[in-house]
């Protein structure tokens, strides 16, 4: 049985359309990330899911029971989920122990038991002995954990995340990122979170849904989306490279196909039809091209920046009216330099 169905789920605010029939399912366990641009839909779903939002026509269960449908309307605090929220959402006046507590006195746990659940999720979380001080004594990073252990302390479901990450700094964004997942692991908790950042969905998901103007563009794990995407927005919004249009000529068997790019042909892997199609290519499938041999692409260096282990350089392609790539090299070429390149790989995507 799956944690969530969603069965062509609409969703509209007057006359615009923010859902389009959205469907999904989201097996026990699993972490899944809602990716896309502002406005794709991807908090709106979250809010359908956890029911701060009705959704115009479509059907969602949770745990086999509907929970939303023409027929069917569930309150948020008998979904059995928690939500942790962008902003943190914690009662100032609280202590941290009070704050993490309140859902089981809302439920009318206290005493030991609310003391000793309340004390297993901070120690969860690693916020042992911090039960007494209040919100604005704790640092950012404490405070997601606190609210990350108020979800945890009802033993929910299901956790919903809004954007959790986005207002900690970059050191604090990877040591809750390490946080999550321990937890996620610990728990075999079902996670669902939204965010606009493709770098974090990796890190976290085992499987995301990237979203684009109110639709699911394509589901799938993080090194499907990456190395397969379905789509030319999939393939320039989840991960860094470029999308090129070739010509398929032949089609040698069920994932490699005979393309010309530029003038030059190459047998690469793919699913486009014969004809005109395009090609996904990461960083990682283009690489110096040897002396004395014709040049797949040829770039001109338009920026360099020092990463420690090597240089990014970010080259124009003259064949592809100047759209851009990066490449990783050991020594910085000067500006406006001429980078022959080889295609080692890639991917041929429908048109």
């Amino acid at each position: 049985m799956d944690q969530i169905t969603l069965r062509q789920i609409n969703k509209r605010f007057g006359n615009t359309a923010v859902l389009q029939d959205v469907t999904l399912s989201v097996e026990p366990s699993t972490f899944l990330a809602l990716l896309g641009p502002s406005g794709c839909g991807k908090t709106t779903l979250l809010r359908l899911i956890a029911g701060l939002e009705r959704p115009t026509s479509g059907e969602i269960e949770i745990a086999g029971r509907v929970v939303a449908g023409p027929d069917h309307w569930v309150e948020t605090e008998a979904r059995k989920l928690g939500m942790v929220f962008q902003s943190y959402a914690l009662w100032p006046h609280m202590s941290v122990a009070e704050n993490v507590g309140f859902g089981l006195s809302v439920r009318g746990m206290h005493g030991r038991e609310r003391a000793a659940r309340v004390e297993a999720a901070l120690a969860m979380v690693g916020l042992e002995g911090l039960g007494s001080r209040r919100p604005p004594e704790l640092s950012g990073g404490q405070r997601q954990r606190t609210a990350l252990a108020r979800c945890l302390v009802t033993e929910p479901e299901l956790i919903l995340l809004d954007e959790p990450l986005a207002n900690l700094d970059p050191h604090l964004r990877e040591s809750m990122q390490a946080e999550f997942r321990r937890i996620h692991r610990k728990t075999g908790t079902t996670f669902v979170f939204v965010t606009h950042d493709q770098a974090e969905a990796m890190a976290l998901a085992d499987r995301v849904a990237v979203m684009n103007a109110g639709r699911i563009e394509q589901l799938g794990t993080p090194q499907e989306l990456y190395g397969q995407p379905a789509t030319r927005m999939v393939a320039e919004f989840f991960g860094k490279g470029v999308v090129l249009p070739v010509d398929v000529a032949a089609r040698l068997d069920d994932r490699t196909r005979r393309v010309s790019l530029g003038g030059v042909t190459l047998d690469l892997p793919g699913v486009a039809a014969v004809g005109a199609a395009q090609l996904s290519l990461r960083p990682e499938n283009v690489v110096p091209a040897a002396a004395g041999l014709r040049p797949h692409l040829v770039g001109r260096v338009v920026d360099t920046s020092f990463r420690g282990a090597d240089h990014l350089v970010t080259l124009a392609l003259e064949q592809f009216g100047g759209k851009t790539i990066g490449l990783g090299m050991a020594a910085a070429p000067e500006p406006g330099a001429r980078v022959d390149l080889a295609v080692t790989g890639g991917w041929v995507l429908p048109a």
